[in-house]
């Protein structure tokens, strides 16, 4: 036991530790940079809803994959998560390929598309995302 007491006063130390250097590091950075431009903070945005929509387009390949995939899977819990994400992620190309080839690809459609799979498929997304 007295193991696991001398670990977790030394991890803690080393999370302040590196959560101190950050902060002198950002102090540094706004101390010798100049204030943020406009062209910045909109870099920025831009690059953060570009993430959210890579996240939710995940999310969405993973709780179509835990659908079809939920219960005929005896893999360990990661293996069965990246074979959901995969699954549905094929799934989702396929859609996209069919869409382009049928009525031509437009962004409004996957937009569709994804909502109407989302709200098809939440419970599962929920599943998937707590897996």
């Amino acid at each position: 036991m007295s193991n696991n007491s001398n670990k977790s006063p030394r991890i803690l130390l080393i999370g302040l530790a590196s959560t101190f250097w950050l902060i002198i590091a950002l102090v540094g950075y706004y101390y010798t940079h100049k204030p943020f431009t406009i062209d910045f903070i909109t870099g920025a945005l831009v690059s953060l809803w570009r993430l959210l929509i890579a996240l939710g387009i995940i999310s969405l390949s993973g709780g179509i994959g835990a659908w079809i995939l939920s219960s005929r899977t005896s893999l360990p819990a990661l293996t069965s998560i990246a074979m959901q994400a995969t699954l549905g992620s094929g799934i989702l190309g396929l859609v996209v390929l069919l869409i382009g080839v049928t009525i031509g690809f437009h962004s409004c459609y996957f937009a569709i598309f994804s909502f109407a799979s989302g709200i098809l498929a939440h419970k599962h997304i929920l599943a998937w995302l707590f897996d």
